[in-house]
C-alpha cells in the first residue's frame, strides 16, 4: 500500500526540481567537510550526479527516481528515498571507512556500475591516489595501483603490461578517444607519460579483452583516463576553484609545478590546467649487481667521441629530460544537452635512449655516440555533446569528434661517426563515436553505438654530417600509410533480482590499410600493398553476490587486433645484428578469454578478490627469420644483418592469478596488498615454444597505512620476482645492456625490493603537505625488461593547495 504521506512528500520534491533544480550537498560525517566526487545513481535512470569541489551536486537529471545510491569509494554507503531529501534539507553525511568499499566503476560499459556489481575486473586510480602518491608520470601512477607492470628503456619511458600483454595488445583512451595509432608497435613505447596525472579526474584499468566496447587493441586491458571537466556554478554566483602543486624528488632532482583553475557560471564553464617538469639524471641504489652502474659514457669532445670515466658510477648518465602539458576546456549547459570541447597539448624536449648509448662492441667501446628521441608531442582536439533528452532510441546519446596530432622522432649516430640520422613520424588520427544507453523493459540495459577511425601516416628520414652541417634524405622507418577502422557494437546487462547480473556483447569491426613504400633505399619487391580484414568478437559474463558478502564472477570474452601500420611496413634494427623488414601478408591475431573472480567482503572493515585468467591468442604476430627478396639479410645503415619481419605464427598463451585484499584490523590502521602471477608462451607452428616477451614475472606489494582526520601515512613494500636466462624471451636474452649476468655469463633479471614511506597532512582545509622516501634501503636494481635502473634512496617533498 502506498504511503500518502511520502507520496506527498515525493511530489513536492518532484516540483521544486523541475521548478528550479536542486543541489544535493555531501559532508564527512568525522570532519564535517563537504566532499568532492561522490557519485549519486539510481536504478531508473541512466543519468549520474557527481558532487564539486564544494560538495554540490545538482541532482535535477535524477527527477525521476525514487531512491538515490551514493557513493564514494572512502565512505560507507547510503542509499535514500528521493522522499526524504526535502526533510534532510537536502544534505547529508558519510561516513569515513579505511578500506576500498562501494566504487562506482564507468569503464566496462560506459555506464555508472557498482563494483560489487561489476562483472568485469576493474581497478580505479583516484584524485585522492594521486595527492598522496604524489607520482613523476602518468605511468608512475599506473605502477602504484600494484596491478600494471611498468617497463621503462630511459626515464621519459613507460610501457604498462598488464594480464601477460603490453604495447599495442593494450588500449589507452583519453576523455572516451581512442589514443592508440597505427605505428603502436610490438616493442616497448612511452605514449602514456604525455598525459598529465594532475589533470586526472579518475583513472580505470579494464582486465582482459576490452573489444566489444572498445575494438582492436584491447586484448590484455583497457586504461581509461579522464581529465577534469569545467564545473558549473550551482547557487547563481560564478564560481571560481583550483588548484597548485608543486613537487621535488632529489634522486634525479626533479622540479614540478603544476596549477588549473575553473570558471563555472550558470550555464558555462572554463578550466585551465597547466603542468611543468624537468628531471636531471637519474641516481641510482647503493646495494645490488655491478652490471647496472654506469662506469663510462660517451661524451663529444670537439670533433670526436670520447668514453669518459663516470666520477659517480651510480649516476646515469645521460637520463634527464623535460616535459610540459596543457589542457583548456569549455562547456555549455543547455536544457537537453551538454557540449564540451576541450584541447590537450603534451610536449618533451629530447631524451636519451639509455639503454642503447650502453651498448658496446666486443672491444668494450660504445656503439652509439648518440642515441636519443625527439620531442614527444601530442594534441588533441575534441568535441563532445550530451544528449540529455531521451527519446525512443536512447535515454541518453554521447558524441565524440576528436583529431589527434602524434609527432616523434629517433636520432643516432655510430660512435665516432660524423652521420646522425634522423627518422621522423608524424600521425593525423581522426575519429568520431556514438555510444547511446537505453533502458529496456524488464530491466534490462542497453548500450550501442558507432566508431570511424582515420589514421594517416608520414613518415621521413633525413641523415646529416654533424661536422659540416649538410643534410640529405634519408631511409624512412615506415611507409606512407592511410588506417581506417568501422565499427557497430552492442551490449545488454540485467540485474536478476538483486543479487545476479548479467551482460553479453558483441561487436562487428571492419578495417583497411594502404601503404605507399619508396624503393630508393631498399628493394622492395613492391611500392604499395592494401588490406582488408572484418572481426567479429563478443562477451558474455555474470556477476552474482552470495549470502555472507560473497561475490563470484564469470567472463568468456573474445578480442582482436588488426595490424597496423608499424606490423606491415616498419624496417628497423630491433636487437643487434637483426633488423625487421615490412611484410604485407599478415592478418588479425584473435584472442579468447576467460576470467574466474571470487570476493569477499567482511563488513566494512576488510575485503579480499581473487582472479583466475587464461587467455589465448591465435595467428599470433609475432617477429620471427624472414626471407626479403630471397635473402636472409640486408645491408641497413651500413652493416649486414639478420632479416626478421612480423608474421602470424602459432600462438600465444597466458595464465595468471591475481590477489588483493584490505583489513582495517584495529582503529586507524590498515593492511592492504595486492599480488599478480603471469606466465605467458609463445608456441610455434612447429610445436616448439619459447617465453613471452611481456609476461612479466611475479609482482606485488604491501601495505601498513595509518588514516585519521587530516593525517595519512603508508609503509609499503614493492617487490618483483626473478627471471634466469631460459626463462627469458629469446629476444630479450642478447641484451646484455639491461640485464644483470649469471655465474655463467648469460643475462638474467634479478629479483628485487624496496621498502617506502609516505606521510600527508591537511593544514586547515585546503592546503596539503607530502614527505615521502622511497626506497629506505637504498636497493639498486631493474625492473623486467627496463633499460634504467630504478631510482636509489629517494626524497620526496610536494605540496598542494586547492581553492
Amino acid at each position: 500500500m502506498i504511503n500518502p504521506y511520502r507520496y506527498f512528500l515525493y511530489l513536492l520534491v518532484l516540483c521544486s526540481i523541475q521548478a528550479n533544480g536542486q543541489i544535493f550537498r555531501i559532508r564527512d560525517e568525522a570532519s564535517g567537510k563537504l566532499l568532492e566526487g561522490v557519485i549519486i545513481t539510481c536504478t531508473e535512470s541512466v543519468q549520474v550526479a557527481q558532487t564539486n569541489s564544494r560538495g554540490e551536486a545538482d541532482i535535477s537529471s535524477l527527477k525521476g527516481c525514487s531512491r538515490l545510491n551514493v557513493r564514494h569509494i572512502s565512505y560507507a554507503a547510503l542509499d535514500l528515498d528521493f522522499a526524504q531529501l526535502s526533510t534532510l534539507n537536502f544534505e547529508v553525511s558519510l561516513q569515513p571507512i579505511n578500506i576500498r568499499l562501494n566504487d562506482v566503476v564507468f569503464v566496462a560499459g560506459r555506464v555508472a556500475r557498482e563494483k560489487s556489481k561489476e562483472i568485469w575486473p576493474v581497478a580505479r586510480l583516484n584524485p585522492s591516489d594521486q595527492v598522496f602518491y604524489q607520482p613523476q608520470t602518468m605511468a608512475d601512477f599506473l605502477g602504484a595501483s600494484a596491478q600494471v607492470f611498468i617497463q621503462k628503456s630511459q626515464q621519459a619511458g613507460g610501457s604498462p603490461m598488464i594480464r601477460g600483454f603490453a604495447t599495442n595488445r593494450l588500449l589507452y583512451t583519453i576523455d572516451g578517444v581512442r589514443m592508440n595509432t597505427a605505428i603502436f608497435r610490438a616493442g616497448n613505447i612511452q605514449n602514456v607519460i604525455s598525459l598529465d596525472a594532475y589533470s586526472m579526474q579518475e583513472t580505470e584499468i579494464l582486465f582482459g579483452s576490452g573489444s566489444v566496447m572498445y575494438g582492436s587493441d584491447a586484448i590484455g586491458g583497457v586504461m581509461q583516463f579522464k581529465t577534469l571537466s569545467p564545473a558549473y556554478s550551482l547557487n547563481g554566483k560564478m564560481l571560481v576553484s583550483g588548484s597548485a602543486a608543486s613537487r621535488f624528488s632529489s634522486a634525479n632532482m626533479e622540479q614540478t609545478a603544476h596549477a588549473d583553475i575553473n570558471l563555472g557560471w550558470k550555464k558555462f564553464a572554463l578550466l585551465s590546467s597547466i603542468t611543468l617538469s624537468n628531471f636531471g639524471d637519474l641516481r641510482m641504489g647503493s646495494h645490488g649487481p655491478d652490471d647496472y652502474l654506469r662506469k663510462v659514457y660517451q661524451q663529444r669532445q670537439d670533433t670526436f667521441d670520447a668514453v669518459v670515466v663516470n666520477d659517480d658510477p651510480r649516476l646515469q648518465r645521460p637520463t634527464g629530460y623535460n616535459q610540459i602539458n596543457l589542457m583548456q576546456k569549455a562547456a555549455l549547459n543547455l536544457e537537453k544537452l551538454e557540449v564540451v570541447y576541450g584541447f590537450h597539448y603534451s610536449n618533451t624536449g629530447d631524451y636519451p635512449r639509455y639503454d642503447r648509448l650502453a651498448r658496446y662492441n666486443s672491444a668494450g667501446i660504445p656503439r652509439s655516440g648518440d642515441w636519443y628521441y625527439g620531442p614527444q608531442f601530442w594534441m588533441m582536439h575534441q568535441l563532445g555533446i550530451n544528449i540529455k533528452q531521451a527519446n525512443l532510441a536512447w535515454d541518453k546519446l554521447q558524441l565524440n569528434a576528436a583529431y589527434q596530432r602524434f609527432e616523434e622522432s629517433r636520432f643516432d649516430r655510430d660512435f665516432n661517426k660524423n652521420t646522425l640520422r634522423k627518422r621522423l613520424e608524424e600521425v593525423d588520427a581522426f575519429s568520431l563515436n556514438a555510444d547511446a544507453i537505453k533502458l529496456l523493459a524488464a530491466g534490462w540495459k542497453l548500450t550501442y553505438g558507432l566508431e570511424a577511425v582515420i589514421n594517416r601516416v608520414s613518415s621521413s628520414g633525413t641523415d646529416s654530417d654533424i661536422r659540416t652541417g649538410t643534410s640529405q634524405k634519408g631511409p624512412s622507418r615506415y611507409p606512407n600509410a592511410d588506417w581506417y577502422s568501422q565499427a557497430v557494437y552492442a551490449s545488454v546487462s540485467k540485474s536478476i533480482r538483486r543479487n545476479l547480473h548479467v551482460e553479453a556483447g558483441l561487436r562487428y569491426s571492419n578495417f583497411q590499410m594502404d601503404c605507399r613504400y619508396d624503393t630508393t633505399f631498399y628493394p622492395f619487391p613492391y611500392t604499395r600493398s592494401s588490406q582488408q580484414n572484418g572481426a567479429f568478437n563478443g562477451n558474455l559474463g555474470l556477476a552474482w553476490n552470495l549470502p555472507a558478502n560473497w561475490k563470484f564472477s564469470l567472463i568468456g570474452s573474445s578480442g582482436f587486433r588488426a595490424p597496423n601500420v608499424d606490423d606491415a611496413g616498419k624496417v628497423f634494427d630491433p636487437a643487434p645484428g637483426t633488423v625487421t623488414v615490412p611484410n604485407p601478408a599478415i592478418k588479425p591475431e584473435y584472442a579468447w578469454n576467460a576470467d574466474i573472480g571470487i570476493g569477499k567482503r567482511m563488513g566494512n572493515t576488510a575485503r579480499f578478490e581473487f582472479h583466475a585468467y587464461a587467455t589465448r591468442l591465435n595467428d599470433a604476430l609475432v617477429r620471427r627469420d624472414f626471407l626479403f627478396n630471397g635473402s636472409d639479410s640486408l645491408m641497413y645503415d651500413g652493416n649486414k644483418m639478420k632479416v626478421v619481419a612480423i608474421q602470424n605464427q602459432g600462438y600465444v598463451t597466458v595464465l595468471g592469478l591475481s590477489v588483493e585484499g584490505e583489513w582495517n584490523f584495529y582503529k586507524a590502521f590498515t593492511i592492504s596488498g595486492n599480488w599478480n602471477f603471469q606466465e605467458g608462451k609463445e608456441i610455434n607452428d612447429d610445436g616448439s615454444y619459447t617465453p613471452s616477451r611481456h609476461a612479466a614475472p611475479w609482482f606485488g606489494t604491501a601495505r601498513l597505512s595509518y588514516k585519521k582526520n587530516k593525517f595519512r601515512t603508508e609503509l609499503n613494500l614493492i617487490a618483483q620476482g626473478s627471471k634466469t636466462h631460459n626463462q627469458l624471451a629469446p629476444e630479450e636474452q642478447g641484451k646484455k645492456e639491461i640485464y644483470a649476468l649469471d655465474a655463467n655469463g648469460n643475462t638474467w633479471n634479478p629479483g628485487w625490493y624496496t621498502l617506502n614511506f609516505r606521510a600527508s597532512y591537511s593544514f586547515w582545509k585546503d592546503l596539503t603537505l607530502n614527505l615521502g622516501v622511497e626506497n629506505l634501503t637504498d636497493q639498486r636494481y631493474r625492473a623486467y625488461s627496463t633499460g634504467i635502473a630504478g631510482a636509489g634512496r629517494n626524497l620526496v617533498l610536494s605540496a598542494r593547495i586547492r581553492w
